[in-house]
C-alpha cells in the first residue's frame, strides 16, 4: 500500500539519513497520506500524479518550493522502493 511503502522509506531514512532529513519526509510523506485517506488499503502501485496534485491543491498557501519539496518527497520514496 501507499502508506506501507511510505512507513518502510520512513524507517530506511531513520536509520540511513540525518534527522532533519527524516523530520522532513515524516511531514510531507504523512501529510500525503493524511489528505488521501485511503493510503491504507490503496496499492503503491495505484498512486497517480492526479492524487498528488489535490493533495498539493488542498494547500493553496504552500509556495513552490514547498510544494516541490513534498512532490519530491513522495517520488524519492517511490524511487527508493523501485530500487
Amino acid at each position: 500500500t501507499v502508506g506501507g511503502l511510505f512507513e518502510k522509506y520512513l524507517d530506511w531514512c531513520q536509520r540511513h539519513r540525518g534527522p532533519r532529513t527524516y523530520d522532513g519526509y515524516v511531514g510531507h510523506l504523512q501529510g500525503c497520506c493524511d489528505h488521501l485517506k485511503i493510503a491504507r488499503t490503496l496499492p503503491a502501485l495505484a498512486l497517480r500524479p492526479f492524487h498528488v496534485v489535490e493533495w498539493l491543491d488542498a494547500h493553496p498557501k504552500w509556495g513552490p518550493t514547498y510544494r516541490r519539496h513534498a512532490t519530491a518527497a513522495v517520488q524519492r520514496a517511490y524511487n527508493w522502493a523501485e530500487e
